[in-house]
């Protein structure tokens, strides 16, 4: 029987014996919140006790400077639904696991801040205001020390979501606008990543132009010709025909990159209806026998990454540098059994190694014997 990742978890992180004395950005916000949501024993949820949950929001992405040897974790910290750039806060630490601790002002070991932008910058195409709905932050770091930057916007209607990008010295600096990632057939293209080691592009977009309603969404990849430049045909190369990707909703999004010693193994993409307990994590993986700018290359693991409705998805896997035996995991899941985008909270767990690939491998396997590139 073929192992679905959910299974066979590693031991749990270790609790924190006492937090550091300082308080995240918006931790005392977060916590009003929650308290008018009316939090109560039949409607929040329980989740696995491996899980570490801390006070952001949603739609987390981590990565490791090499540069710096930090960890940084970037994630929307606007309660109001991420209706401004200006809300992207950062939390930069040397480990993975301090990453979960709240700063410390007497030894810096976990640091926050929030990214400063050009306030030129935040326009459509079109010249519109557009600073609205910001989703997937996404921070990477460039061999020179410096950061480009990618999120999605709006000008407040949903089908006019574009994918930003800036760039800026250090992140104490003010980010300045490169332009939109110009991708090919633009059909509302949201939630970009970058797998940088291959040249490619990923997103996730609709099939066809808008007709006044939002359609099901589908991920897409194309050969990159720089931060903003996309070039050649979209490959459509996932979409949400799995019960547990359309059971409200069908939506592939959140699409990020997953790499091992500095090769990308595939990726993570949030699944279903992200306003649902139903939103779920699915995990793809790359052939390396095939030329990855092709569909043929990629495979979605036929089962979600876990059991249980608990909203948990937009995530990514992330090497722990000094510890390859795990990856860890850090997403944002809901804490209330009821629909809706306020009650996120950012979570991070962990798998061994050998269980991921092991998935990998049998997943490849399984597909090369049906001949279902799906």
């Amino acid at each position: 029987m073929v192992l679905t990742l959910h299974e066979g978890l590693a031991p749990p992180l270790e609790s924190e014996a006492v937090r550091h004395p300082g308080e995240s950005l918006y931790r005392a916000s977060l916590l009003r919140t929650f308290a008018k949501s009316e939090l109560n024993h039949e409607t929040a949820l329980n989740h696995p006790a491996d899980w570490k949950l801390f006070f952001y929001v949603a739609d987390p992405h981590v990565t490791f400077d090499q540069k710096s040897q930090l960890y940084h974790l970037t994630c929307l910290a606007d309660l109001d639904l991420g209706n401004s750039i200006n809300s992207i806060v950062v939390r930069s630490a040397p480990t993975l696991d301090a990453i979960g601790l709240e700063p410390d002002p007497n030894t810096n070991q976990t640091t926050e801040r929030l990214l400063k932008f050009c306030k030129e910058c935040q326009y459509d195409e079109q010249g519109n205001p557009c600073n609205r709905q910001v989703w997937a932050p996404e921070l990477q770091c460039e061999t020179d020390g410096s950061y480009t930057f990618r999120v999605s916007m709006s000008n407040g209607d949903n089908h006019t979501h574009d994918v930003f990008v800036y760039h800026a010295p250090s992140l104490d600096d003010t980010f300045q606008f490169m332009g939109h990632v110009d991708v090919p057939t633009k059909r509302w293209a949201i939630d970009g990543t970058v797998m940088d080691d291959l040249g490619l592009y990923m997103w996730s977009g609709w099939e066809e132009e808008f007709t006044g309603i939002d359609q099901q969404q589908h991920i897409y990849l194309a050969k990159m010709n720089g931060p903003t430049e996309v070039i050649g045909d979209r490959v459509k190369v996932f979409s949400p025909s799995y019960p547990w990707a359309n059971s409200v909703m069908g939506i592939f999004e959140g699409v990020q990159q997953a790499k091992y010693q500095h090769q990308t193994w595939g990726g993570t993409v949030g699944a279903n209806a992200s306003w649902t307990t139903k939103y779920n994590t699915g995990v793809f993986f790359r052939d390396a026998d095939e030329d990855p700018a092709t569909r043929e290359a990629w495979v979605m693991a036929p089962e979600p990454l876990f059991d249980g409705d608990y909203g948990a998805g937009h995530g990514c896997f992330e090497e722990d540098v000094a510890n390859l035996n795990y990856l860890y995991f850090i997403g944002h899941c809901k804490t209330v059994a009821r629909d809706g985008w306020q009650d996120r909270v950012t979570f991070m767990t962990r798998f061994e190694v050998n269980q991921i690939f092991d998935q990998r491998d049998a997943t490849l396997q399984s597909r090369k014997r049906s001949g279902n590139i799906y």
